[in-house]
């Protein structure tokens, strides 16, 4: 879900399950958290350090806990 969305071929296995990824941030930090990372993201170097500095978790911890949510859903199908 890192990829350039830019590229031609941006529609990978990745980025076919980032709107469950964002469901889960949304339903982890709220919606209005995740409008302020797009309203904040300017003031950080990095997207990682503006994640973590919105969402108050860091890239890899939230990977981790999707992970696991992902795995969640999809067992019960």
């Amino acid at each position: 879900m890192e990829g350039n969305l830019f590229l031609a071929d941006y529609a990978g296995p990745n980025y076919s399950v980032a709107h469950l990824a964002v469901d889960w941030l949304v339903t982890l930090a709220g919606e209005d958290r995740t409008f302020d990372y797009y309203r904040q993201r300017s003031n950080y170097e990095t997207w990682q350090d503006a994640f973590e500095g919105v969402f108050g978790i860091s890239v890899d911890d939230f990977y981790e806990s999707f992970a696991a949510h992902r795995r969640e859903v999809t067992s019960s199908r």
